[in-house]
């Protein structure tokens, strides 16, 4: 099982490549979602979501809140999640 401080170093990396992401886009390609990681933390996760543009900066914009592929949803108990998509949720970071 990874440490606490190794996810926390994990899903910090998997933001900054999000961000990375995000940049490199800069327009919304009309609309269409982007690709973007999975922020669970989890060095074996590969998973990856398509989400738009605003919905990355309005998750962004509030510290404490991470992006989560959907195929994590069976592990997280209702209360834990914040919004969901069909291939997202939106989660408290720290889970």
């Amino acid at each position: 099982m990874e440490s606490p401080d190794r996810s926390a170093v994990n899903k910090r990396l998997y933001r900054e490549v999000n961000a990375r992401i995000r940049d490199v886009a800069d327009t919304d390609v009309a609309g269409e979602p982007l690709e973007f990681l999975c922020e669970c933390g989890n060095p074996a996760c590969t998973e990856t979501l398509e989400l738009p543009l605003a919905v990355f900066d309005e998750v962004t914009a509030e510290p404490g809140r991470i992006i989560l592929a959907a195929q994590h949803r069976a592990s997280l108990e209702e209360s834990e999640i914040l919004a969901q998509n069909d291939g997202y949720l939106i989660v408290p970071d720290g889970i």
